[in-house]
């Protein structure tokens, strides 16, 4: 069976909170390998921490490492937060891999409706 990947969300902008990633990451790992193969993280940014994930930012190639090193690390940058910046007159360009195609909101409600329905009823 599939365990649902966890999820971290980042509405800031912090280059503190990307670097602990890794670090907890690396851990949760092999605590679920340890049970059920392999874990999956994926982080979700919006409002200002969608500048984590673009390509202008200083940020950037940390990002580009992660998801090199870390396949299961996968980068959410929310298209409501991406169009806001649009009508506000900035076109970003996300990191390469980043995953764009998808609402923050809609991502967790698809989660939990999905987590709710794998766990065994009592």
């Amino acid at each position: 069976r599939d365990s649902q990947p966890a999820i971290i969300n980042t509405p800031y902008y912090s280059e503190t909170f990307l670097n602990s990633i890794v670090s907890v990451s690396s851990i949760w790992f092999l605590n679920q390998h340890k049970s059920n193969g392999k874990a999956q993280i994926e982080v979700v940014a919006n409002a200002g921490g969608i500048d984590l994930l673009r390509a202008d930012f200083p940020m950037s190639e940390k990002v580009a490492s992660i998801m090199d090193e870390h396949d299961n690390i996968t980068f959410i940058a929310c298209t409501n937060a991406i169009n806001r910046l649009r009508a506000q007159g900035v076109n970003p360009t996300m990191v390469k891999d980043v995953k764009t195609e998808i609402k923050k909101i809609l991502h967790l409600i698809n989660h939990n409706k999905c987590a709710s329905q794998s766990r065994p009823k009592h």
